[in-house]
């Protein structure tokens, strides 16, 4: 499907990711120049009558919602032999893969990821809609930290078909409300004991349950004990403990009644955590906590016997109470009236300045200072990243694309300037992406950063980079570009860079071996060298994002080996997060360079053969 219309609207740009029911595609929607994600139906299951016409409906009754952690549905058609269903496209990974590479979660991220969750649960359970299927592919969460919630609508359908249940089942049963079946339709405490799911395996990096089959798993869900979450992460506050074992309580009456009365709880968490409070109460009866032992049973203690108990008895029965002699008590010392009146006097003083004191700490310290919100409409996006920095405010960025409107520049603001507001409060903030079309700029002659700086000014990305020998461009220097002068905005541009002139290989001496390869390559491990410098290995380390009190920010590591430059990863990490960082190179030694917003923040070569351990 690359490269094709759809419809005569959708342009299929690239496959972006795969599940039980989808095959996933980012396109262009034409009519209105934006990115959508086209959802694909599993051919295979498109011809079940049932399933489709229950998909169908599903998807209708979810094209109504509308909230800004759900994955908004606009569109769903019948195609070739199968169909697609026309979703918001969110940049991002799926939940699943995000545990996969850095849980466990810190715990504030964790809890505002399970807020956002509650939230989308709290607005479709009011509409009489479930989601049924939860779980962590089906989360969606962008590099600012964005969650949205997808597939809504299509639980009905799966129960209609039992060939559908075998091939979701396996992703699903860790997650499933034990009183409840794939045949059946879901419930809403069938989402909450599957967001306490998601919220064990965010803060341990697995799911609650797990088994050598898909019937031992439902054998846990509905017999076993409630695994501790604290056993396996002892930074996990009795809180938050106490709101997982509640929405995974084996009795549907005996989980959260509502998705908001568990937001409640969240709620009370996250400001708990952002202004200091405690956190040692639990929102559960420990009768109904139900979890594995943290440590073995104490022993019992045997009853005492009959004889001794008339022992104790007796010993009791003979003890007397001794007072001291009225001669031997010491008398007290005379103190004067005057004496005693200054000290009440001077006590009572004190008293009322430690009250006095107390409460100014209490009005200045628990409750935050209101800030007043500046003017940011006219000011770069990067300006006011840092102003909501410095005010401690969280920003919900915007981007759209305009002819009328400057690049980068903010032209619209959710709240005014001059009104007040508290720290960790929300602004959403609009700006502009630039032209839809722009021109490409030449870039001959400039170096890698120097072309990657012009394209980003004028809103292009550089795209994939080939080496190659060059007699008149020095190295390091750009040769050529994609022969392409008028683009969408954030194209990938494709340069070839100069790896300076070609060097003549001595000819090696005549050899009396006839077995081997001449060329060097004499295995599947080498790329055309016999000296080892061109050799592939594979490099498996943990990167460790800086603790430098920069907190999360967009994260890019390159690397250069033998072939030229190449892109590890782009995305968005919290501050001292470890990255595993897994990729091929050719070569005996690599250079690394650690990106931070943009901005180099470590360059080092290393030899990965050599050199063990974390790279901090």
């Amino acid at each position: 499907m690359i490269n094709q219309t759809v419809d005569q609207r959708y342009e299929v740009l690239e496959k972006v990711g795969e599940s039980d029911l989808f095959t996933v595609f980012r396109a262009r929607d034409k009519s209105v120049n934006r990115m959508v994600a086209l959802k694909l139906i599993n051919p295979d299951f498109a011809q079940e009558n049932g399933f489709a016409r229950e998909l169908m409906q599903g998807v209708k009754a979810a094209a109504s919602l509308s909230h800004p952690n759900i994955a908004a549905i606009m569109e769903l058609k019948p195609y070739e032999n199968t169909g697609y269903v026309i979703v918001e496209y969110v940049r991002g990974i799926n939940l699943k893969e995000r545990i996969r590479r850095i849980a466990p979660f810190g715990l504030s991220a964790a809890v505002d990821f399970a807020i956002s969750i509650t939230e989308s649960l709290n607005y479709v359970h009011a509409m009489g809609i479930t989601h049924g299927d939860l779980r962590p592919q089906n989360i969606i969460i962008s590099p600012e930290g964005i969650v949205k919630v997808t597939d809504f609508g299509t639980q009905t359908a799966i129960a209609t078909s039992p060939k559908v249940q075998a091939s979701v089942l396996p992703s699903s049963a860790p997650y499933h409300a034990p009183e409840l079946s794939m045949a059946q339709k879901g419930t809403a405490s069938g989402d909450i004991y599957g967001l306490g799911c998601l919220m064990y395996e965010m803060l341990t990096g697995s799911p609650p349950y797990s088994g050598e089959s898909l019937e031992a798993i439902a054998d846990q869900h509905a017999f076993a004990s409630i695994p501790s979450v604290r056993v396996i992460n002892p930074g996990v506050p009795k809180a938050v403990e106490g709101v997982i074992l509640k929405c995974l309580q084996k009795k549907p009456a005996d989980r959260y009644q509502s998705a908001g009365e568990l937001l409640n709880d969240l709620q009370a968490i996250r400001d708990a955590l952002r202004f200091g409070k405690s956190l040692s109460w639990s929102p559960i009866e420990p009768s109904k906590a139900n979890t594995v032992p943290t440590r073995p049973p104490t022993e019992e203690v045997a009853a005492p016997t009959v004889v001794e108990q008339e022992a104790v008895s007796a010993i009791a029965a003979s003890s007397e109470v001794t007072t001291m002699p009225e001669k031997s008590r010491a008398k007290p010392e005379r103190i004067s009236i005057y004496l005693r009146v200054g000290i009440a006097i001077a006590g009572s003083v004190v008293l009322i300045l430690l009250i006095v004191i107390g409460g100014i700490a209490i009005a200045f310290w628990t409750v935050p200072k209101p800030i007043t919100v500046p003017s940011m409409v006219g000011k770069t996006i990067e300006e006011v990243r840092d102003i909501a920095k410095k005010l401690d405010v969280r920003l919900q960025e915007h981007a759209e694309y305009s002819d009328t409107q400057t690049r980068n520049k903010v032209f619209k603001v959710d709240t005014d300037s001059g009104s007040e507001m508290r720290p960790k409060q929300l602004i959403n903030v609009w700006y502009s992406r630039g032209s839809t079309y722009v021109d490409v700029p030449k870039l001959k002659g400039m170096t890698r950063e120097v072309a990657e700086k012009k394209l980003k000014e004028v809103g292009l990305v550089l795209g994939s980079i080939t080496m190659e020998h060059d007699e008149k461009v020095a190295d390091g220097k750009i040769i050529r570009q994609a022969d392409r002068h008028r683009v969408l905005h954030d194209a990938p541009i494709d340069v070839v860079i100069s790896s300076g002139p070609k060097e003549v290989a001595p000819v090696p001496p005549p050899s009396d071996t006839t077995n081997g390869d001449r060329d060097g390559n004499r295995d599947g491990n080498t790329i055309n060298g016999a000296d080892g410098s061109s050799e592939v290995h594979e490099f498996n380390r943990v990167i460790r994002i800086g603790k430098d009190g920069l907190g999360r920010r967009h994260v890019r590591i390159e690397y250069e080996d033998y072939l030229g430059l190449h892109t590890a990863i782009e995305e968005e990490h919290e501050e001292n997060e470890p990255v595993q960082l897994s990729f091929s190179y050719v070569g005996k030694k690599i250079k690394l360079r650690i990106f931070y917003n943009d901005k180099v923040a470590k360059e080092l070569t290393i030899d990965p053969q050599k050199q063990t351990g974390k790279i901090e």
